[in-house]
């Protein structure tokens, strides 16, 4: 019964893959920047909803004001990469200030304000800040070559520790955090982003150097699984399974972006400079 189960949840992991690329495909070749940035938007949005049902923000009352107004800076934050690197950069430490300043207005003298102000924070910047470097990947000279690659770089990381850890995995990784992810899944992801990545610099990409392209496969392998590990850590820590059911087979968005998140910023960098 158990393994009727686990493959029914590996064919609706799949039927959504296939639903969902051809959809994500067709927004960055065809969509344009700005409706890409509003694509962005919507999953820091749910994503950040996400994070806050996972830690359990929603029902901290004096956390109210500075949990709303992280919403609705989200847009902010995101568009604001339209002007430059160093605009965004002044957005992101202006909403954080904002954010901080309503926690601490907020403070109902418990040790338990102080642990919500600080999830809430450390969930902008995770989910919406992090995500932002993705719209930023897009804005650039290449930008639609920089999109696919990045997705290609996660994807081929998630996908070889996934394949590589089913067949060979024996040593686990960190069973307190995560008891399914072993060393030999971390090496086959690893490996599978690093060679994705020189494959795509040959194939669509050569305006990227060799050497960044490696360096941004390396970042993938070892970045990807790390935010994999990070919303693992957290989902136990606050006995959760998933951080939402809107996709089929993959949980909600967190479970599917975790690893793009500590990604894209690194991948950026590297394309960039």
């Amino acid at each position: 019964m158990k393994g009727i189960i686990l493959e029914n949840s590996h064919i609706k992991r799949w039927l959504t893959a296939l639903i969902a690329t051809p959809l994500l495909i067709l927004l960055i070749l065809k969509g344009g920047a700005f409706l890409f940035g509003l694509f962005i938007v919507t999953i820091a949005i749910i994503g950040f909803y996400e994070w806050n049902k996972i830690t359990d923000l929603n029902y901290k009352s004096s956390l109210k004001t500075a949990k709303n107004v992280s919403f609705f800076l989200i847009p902010f934050l995101v568009f604001s990469s339209y002007g430059s690197a160093y605009l965004f950069s002044l957005c992101a430490l202006i909403c954080c200030g904002i954010i901080l300043f309503l926690s601490i207005k907020g403070f109902d003298g418990t040790r338990e304000h102080l642990t919500g102000s600080t999830l809430n924070i450390t969930g902008f910047i995770y989910v919406c800040i992090f995500l932002s470097f993705a719209f930023m990947i897009r804005l650039g000279a290449d930008g639609i070559q920089g999109v696919f690659f990045l997705v290609i770089c996660v994807f081929a990381s998630d996908t070889g520790a996934y394949y590589a850890g089913k067949m060979y995995g024996k040593t686990k990784l960190m069973p307190k955090v995560s008891p399914k992810k072993t060393i030999e899944g971390f090496a086959g992801g690893f490996l599978l982003s690093v060679l994705a990545a020189i494959l795509c610099r040959f194939i669509f990409f050569e305006s990227l150097g060799l050497l960044n392209a490696f360096l941004c496969g390396c970042a993938a392998g070892i970045f990807v699984p790390l935010g994999d590990l990070f919303e693992s850590m957290t989902k136990r820590a606050c006995n959760v399974k998933d951080s939402g059911n809107i996709l089929p087979g993959h949980g909600g968005i967190l479970d599917r972006i975790d690893g793009l998140l500590f990604a894209a910023p690194l991948i950026y960098l590297l394309i960039n400079f």
